[in-house]
């Protein structure tokens, strides 16, 4: 009699094919064990990071697919403004007009530049005694900015306002303050032919004796790319239509800033009255400076105009509203325009900044070495009087990213940051993107342990503030949104005088 064990019998009955046992684990085969809720929610937060990742890529792409291709547009635009400059500038002399022998200042001058009229004396009722009055303006190395076009924001707001309307920057420098008092009497141009000269500087139909108060470049040249020469009145309404459509849909323009590296001929005298040895020395030396070739640090801005319905504000020209360039120490609160006069693309204002009273120097020994920390500055002055709105429209002329360029000396900076520093928004801290030394703005003081002197701190600069919101009403601009300044290159402009 054969033993079956107990293991012998098991295994004997695995091997049936109709076992439970069997059945079980063929099944365990076909369909695999599924997995856990703890899995699956791992999985899920593995999946979730991997999207969010992916979906970062995109607006990153985005981002430098737009630096790209703004900074081609950009080398563009530059390129094509310096050689409409080269071709369209000289320095500022004066012209014959014939038939009638009338002498005019020509066309191509730019602020900042020597201006002298050699007709300017002899007077009968002047003398030889004031020969300097022939130099109509003298020639400095501030930051001026070029007379250009631009269009309405509101083209039906006020009658012709589909138009090009001027800029008028040299308004807003204050220009006509420096220019000399000839200007404003019937002695300009020939006394045989008075031709006296508005407040405008308007020289009537002459449109090409411009110098530098009347529009260098047209907005159809400005924009890009850009435009053929706008229809007149009497074209089709559908050809002034598509001619201004194409207008409203350019996104990009430009604008230039300027610098005169050196002096020019004379300098402005100081004495009062000018002696007769002087007069006749200041109108020789100018007379032969007009000859000379002009350079220029000429600053090119690109502006970008992110919608159609984007306008900006212009700066008012009222002289309480303007710094004076003979005067830094004393603190104004600029104005805006009229909502009626905001236009299409971006326009430069000029107002004040105030750096601390204490910088590090870079001289040797200095007891204030460099710390490589950014320099913060005050917007608006401390001492600018004026209500919150005014104050806060200051405030929002610079935000993060903004470029703007110092009056006196030319420097260009940047804002990396914006601190609000009062709950009511009128008054921030500006963090530029450098450390600015004591000897980047000092006049001429020995470094020492001196603070810098009060027209030292408050400074005038050149800025193009964003778009304003006109939707709360008044006088008052809200600027909202970035910097329309895309970038600023810095090139040389040589002007040769005309042969």
């Amino acid at each position: 009699m054969t033993r079956t064990f107990a293991g012998q019998s098991r295994g004997r009955q695995s091997a049936d094919p109709s076992a439970p046992c069997h059945r079980a684990c063929a099944r365990c085969s076909d369909f695999p064990a599924a997995f856990s809720l703890v899995e699956m929610m791992i999985a899920i937060v593995i999946l979730g990071l991997g999207l969010v990742m992916v979906a970062t890529v995109f607006p990153v792409a985005w981002g430098r697919a737009r630096e790209l291709s703004e900074h081609s547009i950009e080398k563009s635009i530059v390129d094509g403004a310096h050689a409409t400059l080269q071709s369209l500038l000289r320095p500022t002399g004066v012209e014959i007009v014939l038939p009638f022998n009338e002498v005019r200042l020509n066309s191509g001058g730019l602020a900042g530049d020597l201006f002298f009229d050699p007709t300017i004396p002899p007077d009968p009722d002047v003398g030889s005694d004031e020969r300097h009055l022939a130099v109509l303006a003298y020639s400095d190395t501030r930051v001026h900015a070029l007379h250009l076009t631009n269009m309405l924001a509101n083209p039906g707001s006020v009658p012709g306002g589909d138009s090009p309307v001027a800029e008028e920057p040299w308004k807003v420098e204050r220009l006509f303050q420096l220019v000399n008092g000839v200007f404003w009497n019937q002695r300009y141009p020939d006394p045989k032919f008075p031709r006296k000269l508005g407040p405008d500087f308007d020289l009537g139909d002459n449109k090409s004796g411009s110098a530098f108060y009347y529009p260098q470049v047209e907005i159809r040249e400005r924009v890009h790319p850009p435009l053929d020469s706008q229809p007149p009145d009497t074209a089709p309404e559908e050809v002034r239509n598509a001619w201004r459509d194409k207008l409203f849909g350019r996104r990009f323009c430009w604008a230039v800033l300027h610098r005169l590296q050196s002096p020019v001929g004379p300098q402005a005298p100081i004495s009062t009255p000018v002696s007769p040895a002087e007069s006749s020395a200041i109108a020789a030396e100018a007379a032969t400076a007009m000859g000379y070739t002009r350079t220029f640090d000429t600053y090119y801005v690109t502006l970008r105009r992110p919608q159609s319905t984007n306008r900006y504000a212009r700066q008012d020209t009222a002289l309480n509203g303007l710094p004076n360039p003979d005067d830094r120490a004393t603190v104004v609160a600029p104005k805006a325009r009229t909502p009626d006069d905001d236009v299409m693309f971006p326009v430069a204002w000029r107002v004040q900044v105030q750096f601390p009273t204490s910088l590090a120097s870079s001289a040797p020994g200095s007891p204030n070495p460099p710390t490589g920390v950014p320099t913060e500055v005050l917007v608006p002055p401390k001492d600018m009087r004026g209500n919150e709105a005014d104050r806060a429209m200051l405030v929002g002329m610079f935000p993060t990213g903004t470029q703007f360029v110092d009056e006196v000396n030319g420097l260009v900076y940047r804002v990396t940051k914006r601190r609000i520093t009062k709950a009511v928004g009128d008054e921030a801290s500006l963090t530029l993107d450098r450390e600015v030394l004591l000897d980047d703005i000092d006049d001429g003081q020995e470094w020492g342990n001196h603070a810098l002197e009060e027209d030292e701190w408050l400074r005038t600069v050149w800025v193009f503030p964003p778009p304003v919101d006109r939707s709360a009403g008044g006088n008052v601009p809200v600027f909202e949104g970035s910097s329309p300044v895309v970038g600023m290159q810095v090139r040389t402009l040589t002007l040769v005088p005309s042969s």
